[in-house]
C-alpha cells in the first residue's frame, strides 16, 4: 500500500510535489517550508513505521549528510533502548538521490586491568 503513494520516479521534485500535495496546509512537528526543502543541501524522506490510514511521508532538511550518519549510528547502537518511529526512505544531496555506499565497523580488544 505504501508503494502506491510513492511516485514511480524517485527524483527529488516528484517526491517534493507528492509531499506538498499530501500534506497541503496540515503540518507535523518540524515540517520544513517548501523554500527550506528547495534550499537545503540534504533532504531526507521518512515514512512512519506504524501504519496509518493516510501513510503520508515526512521530509527533514539537513546541513550535511553527517546528520543522517549520526541517526544511522544511533540506530545501530541504541535500537535496544528505543525503537525508531519512522524509517528512512530516501536521501537527496543537492537534489540528487544518494544511497549508503559502505558501512565499516571496527573492533578493538578491551584492555585488561
Amino acid at each position: 500500500m505504501w508503494s502506491r503513494l510513492m511516485p514511480n520516479q524517485d527524483d527529488f521534485m516528484s517526491m517534493v510535489q507528492l509531499h506538498e500535495r499530501s500534506w497541503g496546509n496540515q503540518t507535523y512537528t518540524g515540517r520544513p517550508t517548501l523554500k527550506q526543502i528547495m534550499d537545503a543541501p540534504v533532504v531526507t524522506i521518512w515514512r512512519p513505521i506504524k501504519e496509518d490510514k493516510q501513510q503520508r511521508f515526512t521530509i527533514k532538511t539537513h546541513k550535511s549528510t553527517d546528520d543522517v550518519e549520526q541517526y544511522m549510528t544511533k540506530l545501530l547502537f541504541r535500537a535496544h533502548i528505543k525503537l525508531p518511529e519512522e524509517r528512512l526512505v530516501r536521501v537527496f544531496v543537492n537534489h540528487k538521490q544518494v544511497v549508503v555506499k559502505a558501512v565499516r565497523i571496527l573492533f578493538q580488544e578491551l584492555p585488561t586491568d
